[in-house]
C-alpha cells in the first residue's frame, strides 16, 4: 500500500512538472510609438522597444528631461503597473507606469512630469 502511494505521488509530481511553462505568457519584443501631448516634452515622441522576459520588463523613461527605470511585473490577466522616481537636475519626482497587454498589443500610460502613452505591438 505504501509503495502504491509513493508511486502515485511521483506520478502526480511528474505530471505537474510536465505542464509547467517556461517563461511568461507575455514574453516577447514589443515596439511602437510613444507619444506625448505636451509640446515641451516633444523628445518623448519616438519609437520605443520593450522586451518582456518571464512576464517582467523595465520601462526606460528618459532624456533629456527626466530619467528613470521602472521595473514592472505583468499579471496573469495582462495588467501591469510600476512606480519609481524620475530624476531631473538632481530633483526626484514620482513616476508611474500602468497598462495592459491584450493579444499582441501593449498599451501603457506613463504618469510623470512629462507624461506619455505607449501603444506597442509584439513581434511575431
Amino acid at each position: 500500500m505504501l509503495m502504491r502511494t509513493v508511486v502515485a505521488a511521483i506520478a502526480v509530481i511528474l505530471l505537474l512538472a510536465g505542464t509547467a511553462r517556461c517563461g511568461g505568457s507575455f514574453d516577447g519584443t514589443y515596439s511602437g510609438p510613444q507619444t506625448t501631448g505636451n509640446p515641451g516634452c516633444y523628445t518623448l515622441n519616438q519609437v520605443v522597444t520593450v522586451v518582456i522576459r518571464d512576464n517582467k520588463f523595465i520601462v526606460h523613461y528618459g532624456p533629456p528631461f527626466e530619467t528613470a527605470d521602472v521595473s514592472i511585473h505583468v499579471a496573469d490577466d495582462g495588467t501591469f503597473h510600476g512606480y519609481g522616481s524620475s530624476i531631473k537636475h538632481n530633483v526626484s519626482d514620482p513616476i508611474s507606469v500602468k497598462g495592459r497587454i491584450t493579444g499582441r498589443q501593449l498599451a501603457a500610460d506613463i504618469d510623470a512630469r512629462c507624461s506619455a502613452h505607449m501603444m506597442l505591438t509584439r513581434s511575431p
